[in-house]
């Protein structure tokens, strides 16, 4: 069982996913920003769906880095390209272990910004 398939199933599950709430971890979660392949917004379960989906696919980089908030925490980026939109989705994570069990945390998910 790999890392990237533990993330991902924990993506899936709405009992083991959430995003950050600040200001212990501010966030960008805005899939509704995030145009579908229907042209409207993305829902969170969408979002939450393509970052598991792209955690499966094996030609998809991840880069890990290090947070401010929590300071020191890991986070993990992934730059998505979907095939209607021309920009990158930008999505950001935690892999978090509090005493209730393991978790992802959703720090971000919006077009990539053009820095």
């Amino acid at each position: 069982m790999s890392f990237r398939w533990v993330l991902a199933t924990l993506a899936r599950s709405p009992r083991t996913r959430f995003v950050g709430q600040p200001p212990e971890r501010p966030h960008r979660w805005r899939p509704h920003s995030v145009p579908g392949s229907d042209g409207y917004g993305m829902t969170d379960p969408a979002a939450w769906e393509l970052i598991a989906a792209c955690l499966e696919a094996p030609g998809q980089k991840i880069d890990t880095i290090v947070l401010r908030k929590p300071k020191g925490a890991t986070a993990y980026v992934m730059k998505i390209r979907v095939p209607h939109l021309p920009e990158l989705i930008y999505a950001k994570f935690e892999f978090v272990v509090p005493a209730s069990g393991r978790k992802i945390c959703g720090r971000s998910f919006h077009l990539e910004d053009p820095r």
